[in-house]
């Protein structure tokens, strides 16, 4: 799990930074978008690659590997002022890190039981969400120019691959192991694919336009860093409780309980 909370504390040092950096930039609406929407665009090419990576070598070098492509795309940023350098940058930084994440997920998924999946998840996810928060609360550290917070996210994000390589941990074996397509995923669990979808687009919103909106704010820095991270942390805080409840309940019921909840909280914020 180190190297995981090493990847996010890379992943929020940078997220945050470049979010920033577009404002300073000057680039208008639609091209920040565009630059967002290269990160998430790079994420669903990450799967298909992980998939070859493991079948030609295994899961730990394919991790290593991945993670030193999404590091050198982050310290990218610094060598760069174009926009159209950035949308690469990111859809590069996004495929290498969802490629990551993929292999280290079913490194999870082989190496648990049915009993404990929901609650492994549940930790692999709070040290995700820590490493978040601790990366995008660095920012005040870093300062707003960004460059040293970029070189620190582009370290701890190949480091952590140096990480798992160091540990010698031993890999589950992948017999049997097949890929499956999304339009099959759909077919088989059309509900779970929707909520997913639903998740990351908020996700993508709250990550990628919060830094900006709360700049815009004229929200100080320490400010923006608490407003992003606070987000993070309510997530943090709800994985191991949900964890159990789905270990020990319909995940159905689990699923649509924090959609409704997730829904008023929207409703609640557009009031406000």
């Amino acid at each position: 799990m180190a190297a995981i909370l090493a990847v996010q504390i890379g992943n929020g040092l940078s997220g945050l930074t470049i979010s920033l950096r577009t404002q300073e930039a000057g680039f208008d609406a639609a091209m920040t978008g565009w630059i967002i929407a290269g990160f998430y665009a790079g994420q669903l090419l990450g799967p298909l690659l992980s998939s070859i990576a493991v079948r030609l070598t295994r899961m730990t070098p394919a991790y290593f590997g991945f993670t030193l492509a999404a590091g050198a795309s982050i310290y990218g940023f610094t060598l760069s002022e174009d926009a159209g350098a950035w949308i690469l940058l990111r859809f590069l930084q996004g495929a290498g890190m969802s490629a990551m994440f993929s292999v280290v997920e079913a490194w999870l998924n082989l190496a648990t039981g049915d009993n404990w999946r929901a609650r492994t998840f549940a930790v692999y996810i709070m040290t995700q969400l820590v490493g978040l928060i601790l990366g995008q609360l660095g920012v005040n550290l870093t300062g707003r120019s960004g460059d040293l917070a970029l070189l620190a996210a582009a370290l701890f994000m190949g480091g952590s691959g140096l990480l798992l390589v160091l540990g010698r941990l031993k890999e589950p074996s992948g017999h049997g192991m097949n890929v499956l397509w999304p339009w099959q995923l759909a077919t088989r669990a059309p509900a779970a694919v929707l909520a997913i979808a639903v998740s990351g687009v908020n996700w993508a919103l709250v990550m990628g336009l919060g830094p900006i909106y709360a700049e815009r704010m004229a929200l100080s820095l320490s400010d923006i860093t608490v407003f992003v991270s606070l987000a993070v942390a309510g997530g943090l805080l709800a994985q191991f409780p949900l964890g159990h409840w789905a270990d020990h309940s319909s995940r159905a019921m689990v699923l649509s309980a924090m959609g409704a909840a997730g829904a008023l909280a929207c409703m609640g914020a557009f009031l406000v």
